[in-house]
């Protein structure tokens, strides 16, 4: 069949240029030397290659936010299921058939912005003018023989083994299966579309890869352990159907047998990235800013790790990561922007960015690391916990306020920034399970305060603990509405109690506590504390016996007074106006 078609699509294209006798026995010959490949894996691999384009097709087609770049996928991939469908049927009877194909095609480059030099060869297929290679190009053999035709398309493997294949295939916009990379000095190449995976691990000599057409990648994008690779290039890049993986670290024993670790890669672009459908790293590129302006969704975890020499991470368009959210490592780390992110599937963590020494940095020289965390403002949703540690440099968190949700059984964690001193965060959450807050300590400024206003919306939480904040509390606005604690509430501890300067605000409409309990350690300056009776509502509601479990327990203490004394419960009576 395929035969067939071949030669009524040539030779339609010969009769209308008035062709002679010659000319039919040398297209004879031709579509004979096709069907030889053909006969031996082409039926297969179409086959093969038009299914899994399909699926391609149809997850690129399913995605919310689909924009321009993926319609020019869209619109490659359905090329190509053309010509594989062309390929696959007896051949048309008549000119009309041949031009009603070469019509669809060109409907499908009119959904192109600019123009898809993968739809104008097949559409010179279609004409006769151009080739499918059917098979893998592997060896030297495999090379010579592609050199004799005039292929654009390669449904099988590429092996791209020296520089010589690179330039071979200049011509070549569509791969159907995997490109591995193999020893190579540089690549710059026009394909535009991968239909498996892309691989570039391992290798020493590899400077360059620059793709600067590349549309998709149908398998994994895997860059990992190149020793040399400076520049990574794939601007045109918008979609990834597996996992994506860069990581531009170079590790190992310098000659005088010390321990060295650096990142290679120090031009990097992946801007026009819209969807990864799977887990994505990004870790240890040497680039001052790591900028994907057009990327919405990630379908698997978002790890952005080890990016040493990075100031700036912005993810302008991000929407959704359905896995975890993992930042960490980031010694310069300076600018974190994900303003429109709305939803993270499992856990989010922002961990270690911090610079100088330290478990998890090692980059960082004279730099700091992140100071002022101030985006998530749309995020509504993290299917598991949140986890903010140990970014020694952080001096404000005004984050999260939008978030409604977090996972049923997880915890929020904030701990271990000593420079702390804004906190304004999850004031529109409505319950949570475990919530930790600690390690905070300016051993620099013992005058050091803090304002932490969060929590304020939630009515439910199983378990609190405030402790280990040596800084002064100017406002302490936190768990206003909460009505149920199902395990226990710890506020201040004996060895660093709630240096308060004002009021404490929150928990007042407490009326369910679990046995666990509810303990307070206080220090003023000048006086003993003076609002206790804020609390005369949940002991009264305690000595009625009304789902008051645990015992309530108020310490206090003035500045410089090691000792404390314990609050005569009976003695606190509601507030006067």
């Amino acid at each position: 069949m395929k035969k067939q078609i071949l030669m009524s699509v040539l030779a339609a294209s010969l009769m209308t240029a008035c062709t002679d006798t010659a000319d039919l026995d040398q297209l004879t010959e031709r579509v004979d030397n096709i069907e030889n490949r053909l006969d031996g894996n082409g039926s297969e691999q179409a086959a093969s290659l038009e299914e899994s384009l399909q699926a391609i097709l149809d997850r690129i087609i399913s995605l919310e936010g689909a924009n321009a770049s993926l319609d020019a996928v869209a619109a490659d991939l359905e090329a190509m299921q053309v010509l594989i469908d062309a390929l696959s049927k007896t051949a048309p009877e008549n000119e009309a058939e041949i031009e009603r194909i070469l019509a669809e095609l060109e409907a499908l480059q009119n959904k192109v912005s600019g123009n898809s030099d993968m739809i104008t060869a097949i559409e010179d297929m279609m004409k006769g003018e151009a080739e499918v290679w059917w098979g893998n190009i592997a060896t030297s053999e495999d090379l010579t023989a592609f050199g004799e035709g005039n292929y654009a398309i390669i449904s099988g493997d590429v092996y791209l083994n020296s520089d010589d294949v690179v330039e071979a295939l200049q011509n070549v916009v569509f791969v159907g299966g995997n490109v591995h990379v193999g020893e190579v000095t540089a690549i710059d190449w026009d394909v535009e579309n991968i239909g498996a995976s892309l691989m570039v691990k391992d290798q020493m000599s590899i400077t360059s890869l620059v793709m600067e057409n590349l549309k998709s990648v149908g398998g994994e994008l895997m860059i990992s352990g190149n020793t040399s690779l400076e520049t990574v290039e794939l601007p045109s890049l918008a979609y990834v159907n597996e996992e994506v993986h860069v990581n531009g670290l170079h590790e190992g024993m310098d000659e005088f047998g010390g321990y060295f670790s650096r990142s290679v890669i120090t031009t990097f672009d992946m801007s026009g990235l819209v969807v990864a459908n799977d887990d994505m790293t990004l870790e240890s590129i040497g680039q001052d800013a790591v900028v994907l302006t057009a990327l919405t969704q990630v379908n698997g975890d978002f790890v952005l790790n080890a990016l040493k020499e990075t100031a700036t991470l912005a993810f302008p368009a991000l929407d959704m990561v359905d896995g975890s959210l993992t930042i960490s490592g980031n010694a310069k780390l300076s600018v974190l922007e994900m303003d429109e992110l709305t939803y993270v599937a499992n856990d989010l963590q922002v961990v270690n960015n911090s610079g100088g020494g330290g478990f998890g940095i090692g980059f960082g020289g004279e730099s700091t690391g992140i100071e002022h965390l101030v985006t998530f403002g749309k995020l509504e949703t993290v299917g598991g916990g949140i986890y903010i540690s140990s970014n020694s440099e952080m001096k404000t968190i005004d984050a999260f306020n939008a978030l409604t949700s977090v996972g049923q059984y997880s915890s929020i964690t904030i701990e271990n920034m000593n420079f702390l001193n804004h906190f304004n965060a999850f004031n529109a959450l409505e319950s949570a399970n475990n919530v930790t807050i600690w390690g905070i300590y300016n051993y620099d400024d013992p005058s050091a305060e803090i304002d932490i206003t969060a929590f304020n919306m939630a009515t439910s939480v199983s378990t609190v603990i405030l402790t280990d904040v040596g800084v002064k509390l100017n406002t302490f606005e936190f768990f206003k509405n909460v009505e149920q604690v199902t395990s226990s509430v710890e506020l201040g501890g004996q060895w660093s109690p709630l240096r308060l300067m004002d009021t404490m605000l929150g928990f007042e409409k407490v009326a369910y506590l679990g046995w666990s309990g509810f303990t307070v350690y206080v220090e003023t300056v000048d006086n003993p504390y003076g609002n206790w009776c804020a609390f005369a509502d949940m002991i009264t509601k305690k000595n009625e016996g009304l789902q008051m479990y645990g015992d309530i327990i108020f310490n206090e203490r003035l500045e410089g007074v090691s000792d404390y004394t314990v609050v005569d419960n009976s003695t606190i009576t509601p507030c006067v106006e």
